[in-house]
């Protein structure tokens, strides 16, 4: 939880960062969220419309971020 909460206003600003780039870009393809936390950029991305698929070492990130974000998709794993 203490790990979520501090790095939350860190992936917003990259979702924001994300979306901005992509610049009303059709949704299509998926982006994946690679050390995806608790979720957030997932979150906003789906929120737009974009497909995610998110993957984290911890399991516990990713359980926070599969209640959080029940339409999203999200493994636990490393990314090597």
């Amino acid at each position: 939880w203490v790990h979520a909460e501090a790095f939350e206003a860190l992936a917003a600003n990259a979702a924001e960062t994300l979306l901005g780039a992509l610049n009303d870009t059709p949704a299509l393809g998926r982006v994946l969220d690679l050390g995806c936390g608790a979720g957030p950029l997932s979150q906003r991305l789906l929120g737009h419309g974009y497909s995610t698929w998110g993957l984290d070492l911890s399991p516990a990130l990713v359980d926070l971020a599969r209640k959080r974000t029940p339409d999203g998709e999200f493994a636990c794993g490393s990314v090597l």
